[in-house]
This record gives structure tokens, sequence and C-alpha cells, in this order.
């Protein structure tokens, strides 16, 4: 196989790193019909050069274990393909939809106004888990206090983007406040729901 054609077998699809072209394969493909198929794929593509730059994200990442495209929720499969994902977007998804993407061990919320950002541009790409975010509440007391404020903090950081204040401060600033867990805990005061 030449070293930039790519077989992403959880996705059923091949890809050229070079010109980028992906093909999803036809499932169930026999054996024989798979090879041949991959075989003319190297074909076509064993002249390709790669060019100078490729714009990132260009080819489709793998979907996860237990992945199901009939059961998932309208616009994951894209988000999980070629999204902007951070360890806080992909927490929520791992919580409210089960998929593994992270192991719980790692799950975080947010924690700068990109953080924020991401997992905005999530719920705009998968709008049936916006419904769902109080159930953020669950995975940690700052993931508690930043779902309580989520409007005002979105709302906030949107203002500073328009105003041309890509640092967002205002928005940095109340995210630290809210994600403090040491400060809930040393009190041992949990946020209301």
């Amino acid at each position: 196989m030449t070293n930039h054609i790519v077989i992403d077998v959880p996705s059923s699809s091949i890809a050229c790193c070079h010109c980028a072209v992906v093909e999803t394969l036809p499932q169930p493909i026999p054996e024989h019909a798979l090879q041949a198929w991959i075989n003319s794929f190297e074909e076509i593509h064993a002249a390709c050069v790669k060019p100078d730059t490729l714009p990132p994200l260009l080819l489709p990442r793998a979907l996860p274990m237990g992945f199901n495209p009939v059961t998932a929720p309208r616009g994951l499969e894209d988000w999980l393909r070629k999204g902007d994902r951070g360890i806080s977007s992909e927490t929520i998804v791992s919580h409210l939809t089960g998929l593994v993407l992270l192991a719980p061990a790692d799950w975080s919320h947010p924690k700068s106004p990109d953080d924020l950002n991401r997992c905005e541009n999530l719920l705009h790409s998968v709008p049936t888990l916006r419904p769902r975010m109080s159930d953020m509440a669950n995975v940690s007391l700052p993931w508690a206090r930043i779902v309580a404020e989520w409007d005002g903090l979105v709302a906030q950081m949107q203002l500073e983007l328009r105003q041309a204040l890509r640092q967002c401060p205002k928005t940095a600033e109340r995210l630290a406040t809210l994600a403090d867990e040491g400060l809930w805990r040393v009190f041992d005061i949990v946020p209301d729901n």
C-alpha cells in the first residue's frame, strides 16, 4: 500500500492524504471485492502529489466504537468527523450520549472562552443535546455552576467577540470563578440546580 493511502476500518472508508479524496466502502463487502477496491483506489491515487499545504481536518476522523448512525442524534456524525473538538465538548458527548470519547477520569469542563465556544458549536451542530445540558451538572461541581449560567456565559462571549475582544476577558474571568472547585469544597457547598 502507498504510504499516503489510509484505510479507516471503523468508518469503512479509504482516503488519499495527498488529494483528500475519501470514499466510503459499501457494507457488507466480500473480502475479494474489498481488496479489488483498495487496489483500484491505490492505482488511481498512486501519482497524487502532496500539496504544499492542506487545510486542517481535511480528512474525516474515525468514528468511535459503538457509534450507530441510525440511533445517533442528528448532526453528531458530522461533528465527530469534522467538528472543532476539545476535551470539554467531548465530555458533553461522552456524558450525554454514552459514546466513549474520553475516559471519565479525563472529563473536564470548559476552562476558557475557546473551550466554551467549542461546546456551543457542538450544541449548534447537534441541537438535540442542548435541552439535556442540565444533565452535565451531574459530572462535577464546575460543570454544575457553568451549566447554571450557560446562556449568560455564551451571550457574554458572543458580545466580546463582536467587540473584537478575541480573549473574551469577562467570559474568561467568570469561567475561572465558576470552575474553582476548591472554593466550593472548602465550604462544602453544593450548587443549586
